[in-house]
């Protein structure tokens, strides 16, 4: 079977087998020989055989463009009461990959037994905010 060719970040729906069992799998890390997974039906993380994923599963489709966030995803209202009234509209977000971590949300860490700790730069998202243009009425 064909590789996966899965790719760093992305959300992907992949299909077991033969069957009709669709998993949404987010991939979090890749090695020369595993990706590490977070399985978002359920929210665990694991380790995965790239060779086992090649055989057992074949990919429907990636959705990654679906789950990124909108504009209209970070409306806001701000009153402060009695003072002053203050709407704020972002109606334009441009992100990227955080270069620390490589938009992974973590970094690799030899005192854990887990082998990583969260990203202090981003946080654990894995994104960074490029630029947010905000209008106010």
């Amino acid at each position: 079977m064909d590789d996966l060719k899965l790719e760093l970040n992305h959300t992907y729906l992949l299909r077991y087998g033969c069957t009709d069992t669709v998993s949404s799998v987010t991939i979090l890390m890749i090695t020369e020989k595993t990706y590490k997974v977070r399985w978002n039906g359920g929210g665990t993380e694991s380790w995965e055989l790239k060779r086992r994923m090649y055989s057992d599963y074949t990919l429907v489709e990636d959705i990654s463009d679906y789950l990124a966030p909108k504009p209209e995803d970070f409306k806001f209202e701000i009153t402060y009461k009695d003072v002053v009234e203050v709407k704020c509209h972002p109606y334009f977000v441009e992100t990227e990959a955080c270069p620390f971590c490589g938009g992974s949300g973590q970094i690799p860490d030899d005192k854990t037994t887990a082998g990583t700790k969260t990203c202090m730069v981003c946080g654990g998202t894995g994104i960074k905010i490029k630029k947010t243009q905000i209008f106010f009425e």
